[in-house]
């Protein structure tokens, strides 16, 4: 597909945009905590699931935020409030005049440990707030104005409590409503509600606690038909999750039992549902999983750290996470981009836009991060339909199946991508002559090399060889708007003289779009393509939608990530049953 760069780039600030489209200026929610009430790890826990650091969760918790009026409120106050307001100041800053700590306002669930006792640092022992608006309850007010601690914060005017009643709705601006919904739960102290919040386009419910569904006096599917996403209770995956200890009575629906419930809802209402509030102990928190492979192919979401949504018109979705998690160890100085994501030898650091550089290095935080993309190990995908790719990412084995280009007998080739060495076998039968076998191995390099980067480009945006240049800002040919770099090359790969520009979501912090140009000094390129349909594989989100390819339909398909694989995969012409392999994955 070959469009005139005048129509593709749309550099002119003012340029019209779909009506449709969403803007920096739209508000949104960001989810700033998955798990349960105790974090992961949690005290006193010392399974399997607690051991790796990488799975740290911060207790539930969503914010609200309207960068049109600078306003930020968040949903419950966590024991993890003062990394989760970082984590916010962070992505959304507050306005500089804004007194400490910069919220509009908090509102609150209910009293269980997981969702009130962050209030505790608005005292005067640490951030000495003042009048910090808290919405709760009845019970929920009376209890933090009766029992210390809480009842000091309300003396010394640290948080002044407003009171919310079940289905009326509260305005906090002239574009945000919330809506608290009573929920049967263990209400001790206090009543137990969620949240539907009401943006100018577009709505949510957000839901961290409940008894069983059956429990509840309305329909949770009618809930989650009449709003756009839905954060729901995900707290144990199934029964026999602790152990020795009875399930019973754990007054909450396990995921099992919601995604069978919701198994006839439309794949539209299926794929509203994020799964939030889990256990330390859910195996879905794994995201290479089999728990969270379950989920996804159920049509169903995990809620991560990170996540966004926009509540403004235009098509609804969730904008994948993570965000950083900021470190609770104190730095002698802040840490800089090329901290996190340090530049390949050989990046020409010297010719590269500053502020192109600064983009490179915020996609790769949105993409999961630089320490997220050197763990991920094992990544398979299948391009155009034809070659499929399995690559061990530290090693720099490859494993290529494919028809023979004319004959369209089966290939397979393993490959030394760091040796150019190999062998290949021909329908099982090995291919010895040095010849052949040297073309057919230096074909698969090559072919990899083309492949991977039609995958994982946003990766290697500071790859050596690379220039970065800033073009200014520009729209997609689907009306989205964003910064557009340019990518040139000197001494690397096989066409040092290409050139690309790409397009980076103004909302999503993604690559939405790229422009191909064969030679560098060419004015319109030979192809653009869009990059859609980004999903979180493992620790990192990868896109396989390519749109159309020379008037036909493109994209890399069979995409997955793994943590561990057998060895024979990459040394073993075997069969590999891929199907099995990618069960829940796809």
């Amino acid at each position: 597909m070959t469009t005139p760069l005048a129509i593709v780039l749309a550099l002119a600030l003012g340029q019209a945009t779909h009506a449709t489209a969403a803007t920096a200026d739209d508000p949104w929610i960001v989810v700033l905590g998955v798990a349960q009430d105790g974090g992961v790890p949690q005290a006193g826990c010392d399974r399997d699931c607690c051991a790796d650091p990488g799975r740290h969760r911060h207790v539930a918790c969503i914010g609200i935020v309207d960068p049109q009026s600078g306003e930020r409120w968040i949903i419950d106050a966590t024991p993890d409030f003062p990394a989760q307001l970082r984590m916010l100041d962070e992505i959304a800053p507050p306005a500089h005049d804004t007194p400490s700590p910069g919220l509009a306002g908090i509102l609150l669930t209910h009293a269980h440990i997981g969702h009130y006792t962050g209030l505790v640092y608005l005292g005067h022992e640490v951030m000495g707030a003042q009048g910090v608006a808290v919405w709760a309850m009845p019970r929920m007010r009376a209890y933090l104005s009766s029992n210390g601690p809480w009842s000091q914060l309300v003396e010394y005017d640290n948080i002044r409590l407003y009171e919310l009643a079940g289905d009326k709705s509260v305005r906090l601006n002239r574009r945000i409503t919330v809506t608290p919904i009573q929920v049967p739960h263990r209400d001790e102290y206090s009543e137990t509600v969620g949240f539907r919040i009401d943006g100018p386009g577009r709505s949510a419910f957000y839901l961290p606690d409940i008894d069983k569904w059956d429990r509840w006096d309305r329909r949770i599917e009618d809930v989650i038909a009449a709003v756009d996403v839905v954060w729901l209770d995900g707290t144990f995956y199934a029964d026999g999750e602790l152990g020795s200890r009875s399930m019973a009575d754990i007054r909450h629906p396990f995921i099992v039992e919601s995604m069978q419930r919701f198994a006839t809802l439309p794949a539209s209402d299926r794929d509203k549902v994020h799964f939030i509030h889990l256990n330390h102990t859910n195996p879905a928190l794994r995201a290479d999983g089999d728990a969270r492979a379950a989920v996804t192919a159920g049509g169903f979401h995990v809620a991560d750290e990170g996540d966004r949504f926009v509540l403004a018109a235009g098509p609804p979705r969730v904008i994948p996470g993570p965000v950083s998690r900021p470190t609770s160890r104190p730095t002698t100085r802040p840490a800089t981009p090329e901290d996190t994501n340090p530049a390949a030898d050989g990046f020409d650091l010297a010719r590269s836009d500053p502020r192109a550089v600064a983009i490179a290095d915020a996609v790769m935080q949105r993409l999961g991060g630089r320490h997220a993309w050197d763990q991920t190990r094992y990544i398979t995908w299948k391009f155009g339909g034809r070659r499929r790719h399995l690559w061990d990412k530290h090693t720099g084995r490859l494993r290529l199946e494919r028809p023979g280009p004319h004959s369209g007998k089966h290939y397979v080739m393993l490959v030394d991508l760091d040796t150019g060495t190999g062998r290949a076998w021909r329908e099982g039968v090995p291919v010895t002559a040095p010849e052949e076998l040297g073309s057919m191995i230096r074909t698969a390099r090559n072919e990899w090399i083309n492949d991977a980067y039609w995958l994982l480009m946003p990766y290697k945006l500071k790859d050596a060889g690379v220039t970065l240049r800033y073009v200014g800002e520009g729209v997609t040919e689907a009306g989205g708007r964003g910064d557009v770099l340019e990518l040139t090359f000197r001494d690397v790969g096989n066409t040092p003289q290409n050139k690309y520009y790409v397009w980076v979501g103004a909302d999503s912090g993604l690559v939405e779009q790229w422009a191909f140009f064969g030679n560098a000094a060419d004015e319109e390129p030979s192809f653009v393509n869009p990059w859609t349909g980004w999903k979180r594989f493992g620790r990192i989100m990868l896109s396989g939608d390519r749109g159309e390819l020379y008037g036909r339909p493109f994209e890399l398909v069979d995409i997955a990530v793994f943590d561990e694989l057998p060895e024979s995969y990459l040394d073993d012409p075997a069969p590999i049953d891929w199907d099995e392999l990618l069960r829940g994955r796809r």
